[in-house]
Protein backbone atom coordinates (compact mmCIF):
# COMPACT_ATOMS: atom_id res chain seq x y z
CA UNK A 1 0.00 0.00 0.00
CA UNK A 2 1.32 3.42 -0.89
CA UNK A 3 1.89 5.92 1.86
CA UNK A 4 -0.11 9.12 1.96
CA UNK A 5 3.11 11.04 1.48
CA UNK A 6 4.10 9.14 -1.65
CA UNK A 7 0.63 9.63 -3.18
CA UNK A 8 0.90 13.33 -2.43
CA UNK A 9 4.37 13.59 -3.93
CA UNK A 10 3.34 11.65 -7.03
CA UNK A 11 0.51 14.11 -7.69
CA UNK A 12 3.07 16.76 -8.57
CA UNK A 13 6.68 17.41 -7.81
CA UNK A 14 6.38 21.14 -8.42
CA UNK A 15 5.76 23.89 -5.92
CA UNK A 16 3.93 26.45 -8.03
CA UNK A 17 4.17 30.14 -7.20
CA UNK A 18 1.40 32.19 -8.82
CA UNK A 19 2.45 35.84 -8.76
CA UNK A 20 -0.14 38.55 -9.39
CA UNK A 21 1.46 41.96 -9.80
CA UNK A 22 2.00 44.99 -11.98
CA UNK A 23 5.55 44.73 -13.25
CA UNK A 24 7.92 41.94 -12.28
CA UNK A 25 9.62 42.78 -8.96
CA UNK A 26 7.80 40.14 -6.92
CA UNK A 27 8.02 37.46 -9.64
CA UNK A 28 11.77 38.07 -9.97
CA UNK A 29 12.15 37.69 -6.20
CA UNK A 30 10.04 34.51 -6.23
CA UNK A 31 12.19 33.04 -9.01
CA UNK A 32 15.31 33.88 -7.04
CA UNK A 33 14.19 32.77 -3.57
CA UNK A 34 11.60 30.00 -4.14
CA UNK A 35 14.26 27.23 -4.06
CA UNK A 36 15.50 28.34 -0.57
CA UNK A 37 15.34 25.27 1.67
CA UNK A 38 13.15 23.34 -0.77
CA UNK A 39 13.89 19.62 -0.28
CA UNK A 40 14.07 17.02 -3.04
CA UNK A 41 12.01 16.04 -5.03
CA UNK A 42 10.28 19.42 -5.10
CA UNK A 43 10.97 21.86 -7.95
CA UNK A 44 9.83 25.50 -7.81
CA UNK A 45 7.90 26.95 -10.73
CA UNK A 46 7.04 30.67 -10.81
CA UNK A 47 4.14 31.80 -13.00
CA UNK A 48 3.00 35.39 -13.44
CA UNK A 49 -0.75 35.66 -13.90
CA UNK A 50 -3.73 37.94 -13.58
CA UNK A 51 -5.76 37.74 -10.35
CA UNK A 52 -8.77 36.50 -12.34
CA UNK A 53 -6.74 33.43 -13.47
CA UNK A 54 -5.66 32.24 -10.02
CA UNK A 55 -8.68 30.10 -9.10
CA UNK A 56 -8.71 28.42 -12.51
CA UNK A 57 -5.00 27.61 -12.31
CA UNK A 58 -5.33 26.20 -8.79
CA UNK A 59 -8.35 24.09 -9.72
CA UNK A 60 -6.31 22.40 -12.48
CA UNK A 61 -3.84 21.00 -9.93
CA UNK A 62 -4.16 17.23 -9.34
CA UNK A 63 -4.66 17.69 -5.59
CA UNK A 64 -7.49 20.18 -6.18
CA UNK A 65 -9.19 17.66 -8.47
CA UNK A 66 -8.78 14.86 -5.93
CA UNK A 67 -10.47 16.90 -3.22
CA UNK A 68 -7.49 16.46 -0.92
CA UNK A 69 -7.50 18.74 2.10
CA UNK A 70 -3.75 18.50 2.49
CA UNK A 71 -1.51 21.47 1.92
CA UNK A 72 -1.34 22.01 -1.82
CA UNK A 73 2.09 22.70 -3.29
CA UNK A 74 0.95 26.14 -4.42
CA UNK A 75 1.71 29.63 -3.18
CA UNK A 76 -0.07 32.76 -4.35
CA UNK A 77 1.80 36.02 -4.01
CA UNK A 78 -0.48 39.05 -4.40
CA UNK A 79 1.02 42.48 -4.93
CA UNK A 80 -1.20 44.87 -3.00
CA UNK A 81 -1.15 48.58 -3.64
CA UNK A 82 -3.48 51.26 -2.31
CA UNK A 83 -5.29 51.21 -5.66
CA UNK A 84 -5.63 47.40 -5.85
CA UNK A 85 -6.77 46.46 -2.35
CA UNK A 86 -10.48 47.01 -2.98
CA UNK A 87 -10.61 44.95 -6.15
CA UNK A 88 -8.37 42.22 -4.71
CA UNK A 89 -10.60 41.65 -1.68
CA UNK A 90 -13.06 39.44 -3.55
CA UNK A 91 -10.54 37.27 -5.40
CA UNK A 92 -8.27 36.75 -2.36
CA UNK A 93 -11.29 35.74 -0.27
CA UNK A 94 -12.50 33.36 -2.97
CA UNK A 95 -9.13 31.64 -3.14
CA UNK A 96 -8.94 31.33 0.65
CA UNK A 97 -12.44 29.83 0.83
CA UNK A 98 -12.19 27.49 -2.15
CA UNK A 99 -8.58 26.36 -1.61
CA UNK A 100 -7.65 26.57 2.08
CA UNK A 101 -4.52 24.48 1.48
CA UNK A 102 -2.96 27.17 -0.72
CA UNK A 103 -0.46 29.48 0.97
CA UNK A 104 -1.12 33.16 0.31
CA UNK A 105 1.39 35.99 0.65
CA UNK A 106 0.76 39.74 0.33
CA UNK A 107 3.56 41.77 -1.18
CA UNK A 108 2.77 45.32 -0.13
CA UNK A 109 3.85 48.17 -2.34
CA UNK A 110 3.27 51.71 -1.06
CA UNK A 111 0.71 50.67 1.55
CA UNK A 112 0.35 53.27 4.33
CA UNK A 113 0.07 52.02 7.89
CA UNK A 114 -3.54 53.27 8.01
CA UNK A 115 -4.48 50.48 5.56
CA UNK A 116 -2.94 47.64 7.60
CA UNK A 117 -6.31 46.71 9.12
CA UNK A 118 -7.79 46.28 5.65
CA UNK A 119 -5.01 43.89 4.70
CA UNK A 120 -5.40 41.83 7.87
CA UNK A 121 -9.10 41.44 7.04
CA UNK A 122 -8.12 39.69 3.80
CA UNK A 123 -6.88 36.79 5.89
CA UNK A 124 -3.48 36.57 4.22
CA UNK A 125 -1.15 35.15 6.87
CA UNK A 126 2.12 36.50 5.45
CA UNK A 127 2.74 40.13 4.49
CA UNK A 128 5.99 41.47 3.07
CA UNK A 129 7.11 45.06 2.64
CA UNK A 130 9.89 44.33 0.12
CA UNK A 131 10.65 41.53 -2.35
CA UNK A 132 13.96 40.82 -0.60
CA UNK A 133 12.04 39.67 2.49
CA UNK A 134 10.82 36.73 0.43
CA UNK A 135 14.14 34.92 0.96
CA UNK A 136 13.50 34.14 4.64
CA UNK A 137 9.80 33.55 4.13
CA UNK A 138 10.36 31.10 1.26
CA UNK A 139 12.87 29.16 3.34
CA UNK A 140 10.43 28.87 6.28
CA UNK A 141 7.54 27.86 4.02
CA UNK A 142 9.61 25.28 2.18
CA UNK A 143 11.07 23.72 5.31
CA UNK A 144 7.70 23.47 7.06
CA UNK A 145 5.19 22.80 4.31
CA UNK A 146 7.13 20.84 1.73
CA UNK A 147 9.52 18.69 3.68
CA UNK A 148 9.54 15.04 2.75
CA UNK A 149 8.88 12.39 5.34
CA UNK A 150 11.75 10.47 6.85
CA UNK A 151 11.76 6.69 6.28
CA UNK A 152 10.54 6.10 9.85
CA UNK A 153 7.63 8.53 9.40
CA UNK A 154 6.70 6.88 6.09
CA UNK A 155 6.72 3.41 7.63
CA UNK A 156 4.61 4.63 10.58
CA UNK A 157 1.98 5.96 8.17
CA UNK A 158 2.05 2.74 6.15
CA UNK A 159 1.63 0.66 9.32
CA UNK A 160 -1.29 2.80 10.45
CA UNK A 161 -3.01 2.43 7.06
CA UNK A 162 -2.49 -1.33 6.89
CA UNK A 163 -3.44 -1.94 10.53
Amino acid sequence: MKTIASQWLEASNEVVWLVCEQGNRWADAARRFSPEGLPDPWIPQVVSCEPSEVSRRISRHPLAKSGSCRRMPMIVLWELTPASIAKMLRVVTQVKTAFPGVIQIAGMTGIPSSMQATISELGIPITLAAPEALQNVARRINLRAFRTLSPSESSAITSALEG
